[in-house]
């Protein structure tokens, strides 16, 4: 009985220990874990996030990235390859700078390795990494992609900055949002300043520093210095945008210029004149009709006045009448004065007079003598 008990205990326990070593032996295995190692985020598993990103890198710059491989597992990791990481990168621009010394690394080490990013075309590239390794937690070798973006360096106002670090810096304008300072598209001609402003004229448009009423995308003041526009009445607006109620073409304004003249020009001067004027054109006439004919005027007068003369006294020239008859400022025998003949009548009379002395003188009259 006891020898029996003995054997089954001897087998239970021999069981037991080829269990215990098979666990052990199981156990003990080398296990890899690959890490980027970054200044910003730290040590990064790439094997959780699946991949390892590079920042954007200009077309001519390079960038390189540290990475840490880790024996997690029991026993020592050995690589298979010689380089130890294999980067199939193709045109993205990614190598391996440098490789890990290719000696086992004992459970609880690392070792490092860099990659770089230099790209010499734009745009978003990928690349594979490989590391073969004894490592039994991955089937087959360890792998993760590599991505970054290149980015092409433009200097357009060639100030040796990029133009999207000026825009981003303020130094230079992007008012239509299109990733190009504003001074280049002027220097290019991609665009306009007809107004010579320093601004864009779709961006004048668009923040109201100009108006385009007529929807040509050009400012209003541009149509009409480049004569694209008429203004007739001079206002800043050009016609095509004002009221043309008849439909003729010429706005309501300007037809208004056209009827509402200069006042001096202005048809009712013609008719309603001075009233000095007319007074001396009637004057003007009546002078025209009193001088038709002096001469004859003049005969009529001395002939009347020669007979009055002649038959009173022939030499009294000077007025003096013995019969106190009438002359101007005559004087009587006995030294009275006789009064100047007055109104309408008597004014008539000493121009009469006066006009015949003067016609006789003109006439070449001479008195008699006295005997």
């Amino acid at each position: 009985m006891l020898k029996a008990k003995d054997k089954l205990t001897r087998w239970r326990m021999g069981v037991a220990l080829i269990l215990a070593v098979a666990s052990a032996t199981a156990y003990a295995a080398p296990e890899i874990k690959v890490q980027q190692l970054s200044p910003e985020l730290g040590a990064v598993d790439v094997e959780e996030a699946g991949f390892s990103d590079f920042p954007d890198t200009e077309l001519g710059d390079s960038l390189a990235l540290f990475y840490s491989i880790e024996n997690i597992g029991d026993e020592d990791i050995e690589f298979t390859t010689d380089p130890v990481v294999q980067v199939i990168a193709g045109v993205s621009g990614f190598d391996a700078l440098t490789q890990p010394n290719g000696f086992p690394i004992p459970p609880g080490f690392s070792t490092t390795f860099r990659i770089t990013y230099g790209p010499f075309l734009a745009g978003p590239r990928t690349a594979r990494v490989f590391i073969f390794s004894n490592a039994t937690n991955t089937a087959g070798p360890f792998d993760f992609t590599l991505r970054g973006t290149g980015v092409e360096v433009v200097d357009c106002n060639e100030n040796g900055v990029d133009d999207t670090a000026d825009i981003d810096a303020g130094d230079s304008l992007d008012c239509n949002v299109n990733g190009v300072p504003d001074e280049c598209e002027l220097i290019e001609g991609t665009t306009i300043d007809c107004n010579g402003n320093g601004a864009l004229d779709e961006c004048d448009l668009a923040d109201g520093t100009s108006v385009d009423c007529n929807a040509n995308s050009a400012p209003d003041e541009c149509d009409l210095v480049d004569a694209t526009s008429e203004d007739c009445d001079e206002d800043g607006t050009p016609d095509e945008c004002e009221l043309d109620s008849d439909g003729d073409g010429v706005i309501d304004d300007c037809e208004l210029d056209d009827v509402i003249d200069d006042p001096i020009d202005d048809p009712i001067d013609d008719v309603v004149e001075d009233p000095a004027d007319q007074q001396d054109e009637v004057i003007d006439n009546q002078n025209d009709n009193a001088n038709e004919d002096p001469d004859q005027d003049v005969d009529n007068q001395n002939a009347n006045e020669n007979d009055n003369v002649v038959e009173d006294d022939p030499g009294n020239h000077n007025g003096n009448n013995e019969d106190g008859g009438h002359v101007d400022n005559a004087h009587d025998n006995d030294g009275g004065r006789v009064s100047a003949p007055c109104g309408a009548g008597g004014v008539g009379m000493v121009f009469m007079s006066l006009a015949g002395l003067l016609g006789l003188r003109l006439h070449g009259y001479r008195s008699p003598r006295r005997a």
